[in-house]
């Protein structure tokens, strides 16, 4: 019976990996389209340093068609006690209803008024069921 149990888990486990994908873009990537399947997932990875006062936003996204779920930071690896250097910015987002949007992402210091991103980051995300 215990061998049958753990068949059922492995077998559901692989199912469940198999059923969900994800769709990793990078900054080189800025100014195309992407497809999505609803409730697939979407890793936007972005070079970032926030030593230095920059942040990645999110600026423009239709969050009905592509969800937002977190957004983190990983610095890169460092030999010990070297500071300011920098990591990748990871936004996770997920397909929701079926449709087309435009996701903006900038690379500005938020506490500068007027003064434009040094960078930009723009996808066409096109959602389908």
């Amino acid at each position: 019976m215990k061998k049958h149990a753990m068949l059922l888990f492995i077998m559901m486990a692989v199912w469940i990996r198999c059923t969900t994908s994800t769709i990793e873009k990078k900054e080189a990537d800025s100014g195309t389209t992407v497809e999505l399947k609803k409730d697939h997932r979407l890793n936007v990875v972005l070079n970032a340093n926030p030593t230095t006062g920059y942040q990645w936003e999110i600026v423009n996204v239709d969050t009905t068609i592509l969800l937002h779920l977190k957004t983190e930071y990983q610095p890169d690896e460092t030999p010990p006690g070297i500071l300011g250097t920098g990591g990748k910015s990871i936004f996770h987002f997920q397909g929701g209803n079926t449709g087309k949007t435009t996701l903006e992402i900038i690379y500005h210091r938020d506490f500068e008024e007027n003064i434009p991103p040094i960078r930009t980051f723009e996808l066409t995300v096109i959602v389908q069921s």
